[in-house]
């Protein structure tokens, strides 16, 4: 099961969970969450400038989740530790199998004989090969992009395209051409990030039950 739910740490075990909280999430990270650390780099002169930039940030916290997207195992694991579950948005259930297994043992088979036999490329290879089919399971298509190399008399077509609501930037180059930076206007969504999202979880859950 994939899960939508919202769930919180009791209050008694907040100390427990303060150096490796839970449930790790995606915010804008607000200036009042700075250390006192952060807050000299933001006024160093060399690094911030004075000027705090907000961002998203991959952080974990004690806050309660909400709308929280989970893999079961991963919520098995966090209600072990104590999570309490207060709201049940939504759930999918799939079938599941350890597909993967057969390719993922072989290239890592593969890449301890290169390691053993001294071969650097054959190490990188095999360990890309693993990396590279979980990367493409986790590819976002909506942020693809179009480029277009233009002329620089090809003027027209050129303003044109900035005035389009998909333009995004653009770059020039010696020689005249422009590269017009595009986002596409027809999305095929095709990649199973679903099975990026199990493997993450998985591994969080794996990574706090070492820690805990």
């Amino acid at each position: 099961y994939m899960l939508e739910l919202d769930l919180e740490a009791p209050v008694h075990l907040h100390d427990y969970f303060t150096d490796y909280p839970l449930t790790p999430e995606k915010q804008i990270i607000p200036e009042n969450w700075l250390s006192l650390y952060n807050e000299r780099l933001v006024n160093d002169k060399e690094v911030g400038n004075g000027k705090y930039a907000s961002g998203e940030k991959l952080v974990q916290t004690l806050y309660p989740k909400k709308n929280y997207v989970i893999h079961y195992r991963a919520l098995q694991t966090y209600m072990k530790f104590g999570m309490k579950v207060t709201k049940i948005h939504s759930a999918l259930k799939f079938r599941q199998s350890p597909w993967m297994k057969d390719y993922i043992e072989e290239n890592i088979r593969k890449r301890k004989i290169a390691k053993a036999n001294g071969d650097e490329f054959g190490v990188m290879y095999y360990k890309l090969k693993n990396n590279a089919v979980f990367g493409k399971q986790m590819e976002n298509v909506r942020k693809h992009m179009r480029v277009e190399l233009l002329k620089i008399e090809e003027d027209k077509k050129i303003r044109r395209l900035a005035s389009s609501p998909l333009f995004v930037g653009f770059k020039q180059f010696d020689g005249g051409i422009t590269a017009i930076h595009m986002l596409k206007s027809t999305v095929t969504l095709n990649k199973p990030i679903y099975v990026g999202q199990a493997i993450l979880d998985i591994s969080k859950a794996m990574m706090f039950n070492f820690w805990y």
